[in-house]
């Protein structure tokens, strides 16, 4: 992330380390190696830098420029020898005209601007692809996971199915146990008048048994006068 305006990676140290207040190294802008001291460095119209083998193997593939997509030819890149100490360049410009000099300090900004903006937008494509990748994961974990309830869920569900069909099942067996009970209760009841009918015939049958075949009991006294009367 930008610090202070410029690449995290150029405020020293990883890529580059500032002295009096000069930034003294860049990175290939294909391979992103820094560049050493007194290393010979390939500069595009683009005003982008490029190690040597990557500088030839993009004019050779014909590819275009990796940070921006310019065609590079041959004939446009300059290779030049990248300086350390900041007191070579300044007697480089030893003795050029004023126009030149201005010329080249601007040419040198725009192109440590080009630096610059190249570096903030590799470090943000490179953050959009770090949370591209954090959200694919987190994506993925979350598909995983839904996978997983509804796994759980379908097995819940066919128990609930299972639960469901047993349930009908003992109402079924209910159902069935009720009507034998009633079967059985009409059948005590018709047995229970069975048997109250043959008690009530076998006291019917004691009472007949048990008296006698006539009347033994002796006639009044006026019935045997009216009855001798009657013979004579």
């Amino acid at each position: 992330r930008p610090v202070g305006g410029r690449p995290r990676s150029w405020q020293g140290g990883e890529r580059g380390e500032e002295t009096g207040g000069h930034l003294i190294m860049y990175n290939c802008n294909k391979c992103l190696a820094p560049f050493g001291a007194n290393t010979q460095v390939a500069i595009t119209a683009c005003n982008h830098t490029f190690c040597v083998p990557c500088a030839k193997e993009i004019v050779h593939t014909g590819a275009g420029c990796p940070a921006c997509g310019t065609d590079v030819l041959k004939s446009s890149v300059k290779v030049v020898v990248h300086q350390r100490d900041p007191a070579d360049a300044k007697h480089m410009l030893c003795g050029q005209s004023p126009e030149f000099i201005t010329q080249s300090c601007a040419s040198a900004l725009r192109f440590h601007n080009e630096q610059i903006q190249f570096e903030l937008e590799r470090e943000a494509q490179n953050q959009v692809d770090q949370e591209r990748q954090n959200f694919a994961s987190f994506q993925e974990s979350v598909k995983a996971k839904l996978t997983e309830i509804h796994g759980a869920y379908k097995r819940y569900k066919g128990k609930c199915s299972d639960l469901v069909e047993e349930q009908a099942g003992l109402i079924r067996d209910r159902n069935e146990l009720q009507d034998k009970y009633a079967q059985k209760t009409a059948q005590a009841r018709r047995l229970q008048e069975i048997c109250e009918n043959l008690q009530k015939e076998n006291q019917k049958l004691k009472k007949i048994q048990g008296a006698p075949l006539f009347d033994a009991r002796p006639l009044p006294p006026q019935e045997v006068s009216e009855g001798s009367h009657h013979g004579l």
